[in-house]
């Protein structure tokens, strides 16, 4: 642009020139090929086709250049910057076939003598059939198709898009085996040391050759294949005791019906026996019989018993023996030797003493403290050596072993039964042997006591509206003999009786009417008495909802706006209130609502409760703000620049409505937390309303800021990535 200036006044005239560089961009011609239909199953589409190169590809399904199928026929176009403020575009439609969706149902299975047969269980119908043995669309022929799995295919074509679906067939052979082999291994074995087994197998039928295998790891002499062969067992063989031994056939006709015929047998391993540690006491009082010696049993041994002088041993060769001692028996040695087919074990011994003093005092008594009326209970003390019997005194109001006076046995355990008059005493024992009593009596103190109070009630309290079946339940409550229920909701029953139910169970079930509230009651008896009360609060009504999805923040006069509240157990009906200058359009007794915000609506609450026959609930509370938002006018214009991006949190695709002042393009850029740009690219919008998608399928869960900035101005967004 070039400019000239003259002036003059009375003392100075002339002229002024000067001049200014302007830069002109002739942006090329942005084009864009036509794009080749495709189908709803052909997977992820890289674009192509335009130029100039170096351009965005924009649209719905389209992130990073790529193209979504899934999305269905959309609109793509291709923007390429020239300069600042400087862009074309071009724009084609890509048509997206919808693909069948196909389904083949398992066959069952078939011989390979039956005959062709045709196919069916494709979906929809009108398809082909194809795979091995598939003759036509649809006919199996089995003798074609040969013995085995085999994997039959059907396919659909509609619409110029294809899909399909497999399914497998079994063929199976079914000529039966005329001469099955047989194979013997022989008997099993038992053997002594460590030496080699001679093993005789034989074979039969179609069979013609044979293989010898083992569980273990020893070796075969002179190889695996005969039939005649001695097992050399290894040392891992010998610590297992055992090794199983097969003999296994050829198959006559390989993939034929015959199959290949396998038996086994046991190598037992037998090592000189060994006995265990003798029990029995250590001192013996004479003049006494009956005193009682062992080892643990073992298959296949004998034991050959020895005595000290004075003693006379019955059942000897077994593993447990009596002996008698004398008035002469002396102190020394109860000795065994084990012997089996292969030999002697080590002799065992025990040294026994004759028993010259009194035994000492018992142990601890174990056993409850607690006893009741009508209860038996077990007490015991650990055995002593030198004791041969135990004198056992009862608490006053109780007896043992039916006796109510001290009680005398060769058991170190007794019944203590507490009868009616039993108010709390002490148990008493003493130990016993040939010389005397201990010098003292260990003693325990049984109190009669009742049960602790039952522990939590669980079970449902709220909602308890006209249903049956509630279970409640509690934890074991220690010495507690039985539980007692009880209710005060009106009509209501607990195992199908009015209370109070008396049980043994920690669980009943109560059925319901109109109810308002209540409690219910149980407590915990035994023959000493009862404890206090459990109690849980009950409640007809349904319990408040827990929660109200809808967006927190609308506009004035904004109309449709979605509401909805988790549904609540046992709720027949919901009720809502809106803010003022709001009103209900539908679903106001259901769970989702629609509200219409009018031009005066004001801040306020969006509520929800649930209700049933026997009452509602409290509310559950959301509070909405109002905004006064951008308008369309009726000339199509706007007042100012506006965006709202939703669903938030997102999944997949951010549906973007942005309303601009003018037609104009955007840049549309979405951040981290960071401010690090994770996505750019260059939008077109128009004056008025525009609908915007954005993929946030690849991004990473977290939290963005989406913006779009103009020379029209810039407003942003954050979103929430799930």
């Amino acid at each position: 642009t070039y400019s000239l200036v003259s002036m003059s006044d009375a003392t100075c005239s002339g002229i002024v020139s000067g001049s200014a560089t302007v830069n002109i961009i002739v942006a090329p011609t942005v084009t864009l090929a036509a794009f080749s239909a495709i189908c709803t199953n052909a997977g992820m589409q890289t674009l192509t086709g335009g130029s100039p190169a170096g351009g965005v590809y924009s649209g719905l399904g389209v992130s990073n250049g790529v193209f979504d199928p899934a999305v269905g026929t959309s609109t793509i176009t291709y923007t390429v910057t020239f300069g600042s403020g400087c862009t074309k575009s071009a724009s084609r439609i890509l048509t997206v076939g919808t693909a069948p969706v196909v389904t083949l149902n398992t066959f069952a299975s078939v011989c390979s003598t039956a005959p062709a047969f045709t196919l069916t269980g494709g979906m929809p119908g009108g398809g082909t059939y194809s795979g091995t043995g598939v003759t036509g669309s649809a006919t199996f022929t089995p003798s074609v198709a040969g013995v085995g799995v085999k994997i039959i295919t059907y396919t659909v074509n509609s619409g110029g898009c294809s899909g399909s679906d497999t399914a497998s067939i079994t063929v199976n052979n079914c000529g039966g085996c005329p001469n099955p082999p047989t194979s013997n291994a022989g008997v099993d074995k038992n053997t002594c040391g460590s030496g080699g087994v001679a093993i005789t197998g034989s074979i039969g039928g179609a069979a013609t050759n044979s293989t010898w295998s083992s569980a273990g790891s020893g070796a075969f002499t002179p190889n695996t294949t005969a039939l005649n062969v001695t097992y050399t067992p290894s040392a891992a063989d010998l610590t297992a005791g055992s090794v199983k031994i097969y003999l296994t056939t050829n198959d006559p006709d390989g993939a034929g019906a015959c199959v290949a015929a396998k038996d086994s047998m046991i190598i037992n391993f037998l090592p000189a026996p060994t006995a265990g540690a003798i029990t029995g006491n250590s001192n013996f009082c004479r003049n006494t019989s009956g005193n009682i010696y062992s080892i643990p049993a073992q298959a296949g041994v004998t034991f050959n018993w020895t005595a000290p002088t004075g003693a006379t041993i019955t059942g000897q060769g077994s593993n447990s023996i009596s002996i008698a001692f004398s008035n002469t028996a002396a102190t020394g040695n109860v000795c065994v030797t084990p012997t089996n087919s292969c030999g002697s074990g080590a002799q065992v011994c025990k040294a026994i003493t004759v028993r010259t003093t009194v035994p000492g005092t018992p142990g601890a008594i174990t056993g409850s403290t607690i006893g009741c009326p009508g209860e038996s209970k077990v007490y015991s003390v650990a055995l002593i050596a030198a004791a041969n019997q135990y004198l056992w005194t009862p608490p006053a109001g109780a007896t043992i072993n039916g006796s109510s006076t001290a009680f005398l046995t060769t058991s170190n355990s007794v019944t203590v039964a507490f009868g009616a008059g039993f108010t709390g005493d002490t148990l008493k024992v003493r130990t016993v042997n040939c010389i005397g009593q201990s010098n003292t009596a260990r003693v325990l103190r049984i109190n009669k006591t009742a049960p602790g109070t039952p522990g939590t009630i669980t079970g449902q309290a709220v909602g308890l509206c006209n249903i049956n079946g509630v279970t409640y339940s509690i934890a074991a409550v220690t010495n507690a003999t039985s539980y007692t229920w009880r209710t005060t909701v009106a009509g209501s029953t607990i195992n199908g009786s009015t209370s109070p139910v008396t049980t043994s169970n920690l669980s009943v079930s109560a059925n319901y009417g109109v109810v308002s509230t209540g409690n219910i009651y149980v407590k915990s008896n035994n023959g000493c008495g009862s404890s206090a009360e459990r109690t849980l609060a009950l409640v007809g009504r349904p319990a408040v909802p827990t929660s109200i999805t809808g967006p927190a923040v609308v506009c004035k006069s904004q109309i449709g706006v979605a509401y909805s509240t988790t549904s609540v157990p046992f709720a027949t009906s919901y009720g809502w209130t809106v803010p003022s200058g709001a009103s209900i359009t539908s679903g106001a007794t259901t769970t989702n609502i629609l509200v219409n915000f009018g031009p005066t609506a004001a801040t306020g609450t969006v509520k929800a409760r649930a209700t049933n026959a026997c009452g509602s609930s409290s509310y559950f509370n959301l509070n909405v703000t109002m905004n006064t938002c951008p308008k369309i006018n009726s000339d199509g214009s706007i007042d100012q620049l506006f965006m709202e991006a939703y669903p938030n949190p997102v999944h997949d695709l951010l549906h973007v409505t942005l309303l601009s002042p003018a037609t104009n393009s955007f840049n549309l850029m979405i951040t981290d937390v960071m401010g690090r740009t994770i996505q750019q690219e260059v939008v077109e919008a128009s004056v008025g309303e525009n609908k915007l998608t954005v993929n946030a399928h690849g991004l990473a869960a977290g939290t963005y800021v989406l913006s779009l900035s103009s020379t029209s101005g810039i407003v942003q967004q954050r979103f929430v990535v799930e």
